[in-house]
């Protein structure tokens, strides 16, 4: 990870994070498309690691739709991404589907201890761009 020693800017369940490990900040979702974050590193450390997107605003995948969140990584920072992992689903199927402010939308950990390049990539299957998330790296303090 980029720092071994973290200046606590905000918490999640007693784990700690910092502006640095920030992937998405207000960020608007897509509007029926995909979109990249940018890239960031990820991997394990002796203490727990894990990114955890949430809504920043009230966020509802109305019936019949789909929003999809993956990561992608690479051992370089401008490498093909190639490998995947899903983080969340979601399929609106007889009723919408609603997120309030602050509720988990995705957590996903590192599969190994070495170290890669990543980035998000949310797809959406209609105009969800009136909602906001947040994606904030945390580590046990």
């Amino acid at each position: 990870m980029a720092n071994d020693v973290i200046e606590t800017d905000y918490t999640l369940n007693g784990r700690a994070s910092n502006a640095q490990d920030r992937v998405y900040d207000a960020t608007a979702l897509p509007n029926a498309t995909n979109a990249d974050s940018s890239v960031f590193r990820f991997a394990k450390t002796q203490a727990r690691t894990e990114l955890v997107i949430t809504a920043n605003t009230e966020i509802t995948i109305a019936d019949g739709n789909s929003l999809v969140i993956d990561m992608y990584w690479d051992e370089k920072k401008d490498g093909a991404f190639a490998g995947t992992r899903p983080i969340a689903s979601y399929s609106a199927s007889g009723a919408d589907i609603v997120f309030a402010i602050g509720d988990e939308i995705g957590i996903i950990t590192p599969e190994s201890d070495i170290e890669h390049y990543c980035k998000v990539k949310i797809t959406a299957s209609a105009d969800q761009s009136a909602g906001k998330i947040d994606g904030k790296i945390y580590r046990n303090a």
